[in-house]
């Protein structure tokens, strides 16, 4: 046997010899295990343990010196492996320029000429059928012709599995095969509408922003192949998200609105389509066109596929994670009790980036990062770059600082796939293999498709003083019709008069649907404005029964305590568990944590489907919940409400990446699609809710008025001050009380386990109905297990939730109130608990536990009950200039009678939320009860 010496492979370069000797070990045993290109060097091991020439093994009478062979295959391995990793880098995906030659692709890099590759077989690195008989020489050449052309393949980074998987389809003819079978025709037309729309938009409308595509023309046929396949693959659903970048060219050509629709929109008038919309019947104030989403049905085959485009506003990414929630409600069956069932082959996610935007906001980070949790995986989403190589006036080299915008995602182990968008048939057919590789693998996918930008960022802006060198090159480059013109005219596919036929027809159709909607604008009636506009009546949730019959309850605080036999549950926590059985036999009252579990039990009972995320949500931060138990000897999982007798739907608790963005953003998304679903996210501390303050802004609160979107999302924020510091205090409950207008989400901080129970079940309730919202509730932390904020069995059997909880006073003892002191939240504890300890007949105690919508009506019958009352007094615990103190006092004022003063009492004025050390905030809490409680 010839001894393999370490000289022998020096032309790998950096290679771990003691690694590739193990690595031979393994092939003898199993050739399976081994990576493919390591295979043509074992094959000259083979021939060096079993011959002395190479007459065994070359096609070759002359003996030759077997380790020279062996050096000049590892070159020959090393230049077709740089091949198939880094052809990418020479292939022609730039319209603008063409890319210098790599010396790694050349012969003489390896010191290699073209005999050194006539003399080995093919079949030594590809044993193919059709490398039968051919040399290496041969199958080099074939390799640039498929990783060095119109198509970048960039998949050396991937699972060698999957990067198996995509040689087989790369060289073995895919793409031919692909092009082939394009609906040239179809291509044809929607890259000439493309043009077209955005053409006309310039002549007839030059000055409005719109986005233009121009340069990146053909994303529309990319994008209706990808619906194309879902459709005839049996999908029900694909959901599409998209900045501004040809989203108005997108809402025509791939969601199948009207040009007339469109048009509209620039004329500024009204046009009844015939459809309407969520965007038609629940926005009041709308938004502007480039940032509105759409739905619409096509038939493939025999099935019919929902598209919806997800509207999205000017924080282009974000909206990527709501697109993710959507898609996984879609896939998720929740009609039965125990988990969901999910099937990834109900909705595909396509979601369009811009360039700039892709890399550099971290929401995508984030949202790649749980993409193969099962908690928030979709089975692959099929991303593409819409790259026009520049970001507003910003060139990539100062955006991102790698090659492509792309390459901040490979650690995520997604290929990619760069595409020429002036090159339209390899580019389309491109498309079959990522969807191809999504069905195959079940994970995310990146089409780079590289363009131009042929305007400014928008259509006001003038690149050229900003960015002279790129605007050369591209106002010397035809339009993506004149260069797609030029290559079906030269290879015999279409004539020119075939094409400008496309062309005409455009036009008409243009034309003729601005007529339409200019002659509709004739009998329009009159905008109305912004003051017509606006909701500015407040709106309850309606009145619906909440309470729960005793024996009911009963059974399911029992369902609640059963777990298997064999399951090892910690001692700690049995305790506590076990302590809830006497809860209902001894008539004791109910804390927090199982007034929480008894809440979201009766909703399953109900048939409302639950779901519940945050950061672990499953445990709780301050170790209240407890909802999923563990087995400590096995790590076994149980979660008792799966398993409820009477549970008809489904419920899903995870615990979430460390992310609030991407999660918060995921279950908005996932509740406007599972309207049926009551879906919760949970801050870990209130304070982290800073991290999704741009879902809060741009999605939850304002959704429903902008875009017509309807969620019942419940986000849970611990809120509560107890000497944690400035970080730990604060759920910023100012943001959302400063957010809170026509009726677009309800605000709460309650105090009691029954007012809880109550809240939620009338928020599950309203599931599916016109009149539900968000419900942002913050919740206590130090109260969650004690019995100050427990409530007695008949307050969840005969009560209901209550806006505000008022002081019990005969009318004889409400006549001697001089102050009302007006609380929300934690602080109402100490107060009611100061004021049992030291009685003070001048002094009422009034919680406001809905602050938003406002109880006005409450508190006006509230104050008529004190005849006497000379002061009101609003207590929190927040500095002055947070909190809900400015929320308050705007609302209050008005509905205070003459004589009567109103004050604040709390913390001043202050940068952070709180102070940071515990004996001031001790302190300071004394001393706010004491000023509330002393005239």
């Amino acid at each position: 046997m010839v001894e393999k010496t370490k000289s022998q492979w020096y032309a790998f370069d950096g290679l771990n010899v003691n690694y590739l000797l193990d690595q031979y070990d393994i092939y003898l045993s199993d050739k399976s295990k081994v990576d493919d290109s390591l295979i043509p060097i074992f094959k000259v091991w083979d021939a060096l343990d079993n011959a002395t020439t190479i007459e065994d093994t070359v096609d070759n009478s002359v003996a030759v010196d077997i380790e020279e062979l062996a050096i000049v295959v590892v070159k020959i391995a090393d230049l077709i492996q740089n091949i198939r990793i880094h052809g990418h880098r020479q292939a022609d995906i730039f319209p603008l320029e063409k890319r210098e030659p790599l010396e790694i692709f050349e012969l003489d890099h390896y010191g290699l000429d073209e005999e050194d590759l006539k003399e080995i077989p093919a079949t030594v690195f590809n044993n193919s059928p059709e490398f039968e008989g051919k040399s290496a020489l041969d199958l080099v050449a074939d390799l640039k012709n498929v990783y060095i052309a119109d198509i970048g393949y960039d998949i050396g980074h991937i699972d060698p599995k999957e990067q198996q998987w995509f040689r087989q389809k790369i060289e073995q003819g895919f793409l031919k095969e692909a092009i082939d079978s394009l609906d040239r025709d179809k291509v044809i037309d929607e890259i000439f509408r493309a043009e077209g729309l955005e053409q006309y938009l310039q002549k007839y409308y030059m000055g409005q922003k719109r986005f233009s595509i121009e340069g990146l023309e053909t994303l529309m046929p990319v994008m209706n192949e990808l619906v194309r396949f879902a459709g005839e693959d049996g999908f029900n659903e694909v959901y599409v998200s998209m900045a501004h970048r040809g989203r108005l060219n997108a809402l025509v050509h791939i969601l199948d609105q009207s040009y007339e629709w469109l048009l509209a929109k620039f004329e500024g008038v009204p046009y009844d389509t015939g459809i309407e919309s969520e965007y038609d019947k629940y926005n009041s104030t709308g938004d502007v066109k480039y940032h509105l989403g759409a739905k619409t049905t096509r038939q493939y085959q025999t099935n019919d596929v929902n598209i919806t485009m997800a509207n999205n506003p000017s924080h282009l990414e974000f909206v990527n994670s709501v697109l993710q929630g959507m898609t996984r409600a879609a896939q998720d069956d929740r009609s039965h009790a125990g988990h969901s069932k999910q099937d990834y082959n109900k909705a595909l996610a396509i979601q369009v980036h811009g360039d700039a935007a892709v890399v550099g906001q971290g929401v995508n980070y984030e949202t790649l990062n749980f993409s193969n949790i099962p908690a928030y995986t979709t089975g692959g989403a099929v991303h593409i770059i819409a790259n026009n190589t520049i970001g507003f006036t910003t060139y990539n080299n100062e955006q991102f600082a790698t090659e492509y915008p792309s390459d901040a995602f490979k650690g995520f182990g997604v290929p990619v796939l760069h595409l020429n968008a002036d090159h339209p048939d390899s580019a389309v057919a491109a498309v079959k293999l990522a969807y191809e590789y999504r069905q195959k693998f079940n994970k995310d996918i990146f089409i780079n498709l590289i363009g131009y930008r042929r305007f400014g960022h928008n259509e006001l802006d003038e690149p050229r003083m900003t960015n002279p060198k790129m605007y050369q090159l591209i106002d010397n480059l035809g339009t993506i019709t004149e260069v797609y013109s030029d290559y079906l005219i030269k290879n015999g596919f279409k004539t020119e008069k075939d094409l400008e036929v496309v062309k005409e027809k455009v036009t008409d159709d243009l034309e003729q649907a601005r007529q339409a909607v200019k002659s509709a604008a004739k009998e329009a009636p009159k905008m109305k404005p912004l003051t017509e506009l606006v909701e500015d009546k407040i709106v309850e949730l309606p009145e619906t029964e909440t309470k729960v019959d005793r024996k009911r309850l009963e059974k399911l605080n029992n369902d609640l305590l059963k777990w298997p036999e064999d399951f090892n549950i910690h001692r700690n926590l049995s305790r506590v568990l076990n302590k809830r059985r006497e809860v209902f036999n001894d008539d004791l009252v109910i804390d927090w944590s199982l007034g929480e579990a008894l809440a979201y039990g009766t909703i399953l009972e109900d048939g409302i489907p639950i779901r519940l995320t945050g950061e672990d949500v499953e445990r709780g931060t301050f170790s209240h919940r407890s909802m999923v138990l563990k087995d400590f000897k096995t790590g076994q999982n149980f979660a008792p409400l799966n398993h409820i007798s009477e549970g008809k739907a489904s419920f899903d608790i995870h615990n979430s990446t460390l992310s609030e963005t991407a999660v918060t953003g995921f279950e908005y998304g996932y509740s406007m699609t599972a309207t049926d679903s009551l879906v919760f996210w949970e801050a870990q501390f209130g304070d982290f809710a800073n991290g999704s303050q741009v879902i809060f802004d741009q999605f939850v609160s304002g959704g429903r008025k902008k875009w017509g979107e309807l969620s019942g999302l419940v986000l849970l924020l611990p809120h509560g001050y107890e000497g944690a510091g400035p970080e730990h205090s604060s759920g910023r409950v100012e943001r959302f009380l400063q957010l809170s207008a026509e009726n677009n989400w309800t605000v709460a901080n309650v105090t009691t386990s029954a007012q809880l129970f109550h809240l939620l079940r009338r928020q599950a309730k309203a599931l599916g109905k016109e009149g539900i919202r968000p419900l942002v509730l913050m919740t206590p932390k130090s109260l969650l297990r004690g019995e100050d904020a427990a409530a007695p069995i008949k307050d969840f059997t005969d009560g209901k939730f209550e806006a505000i909880l008022a002081d019990k006073k005969t009318k004889k003892e409400a006549s001697k109130v001089k102050r009302l002191v007006l609380t929300s939240g934690r602080l109402s504890v100490d107060i009611t608990k100061h004021l049992k300890e030291h009685a003070n007949e001048a002094i009422a105690h009034t919680r406001i536990e809905e602050l938003y919508p406002f109880p006005e009506k409450q508190l006006i019958e509230e104050l008529k009950r004190y005849e006497n009352l000379t002061e009101i007094r609003w207590v929190q615990e927040e500095p002055k200039n947070m909190g809900a103190h400015a929320y308050i006092a705007v609302n209050l004022l008005p509905l205070i009678p003459e004589g009567i003063s109103f004050g604040y009492i709390g913390r001043p004025a202050m940068a952070a939320p709180s102070e940071g050390l515990p004996a001031v905030h001790k302190a300071e809490q004394a001393r706010i009860v004491s000023d509330a409680l002393t005239l």
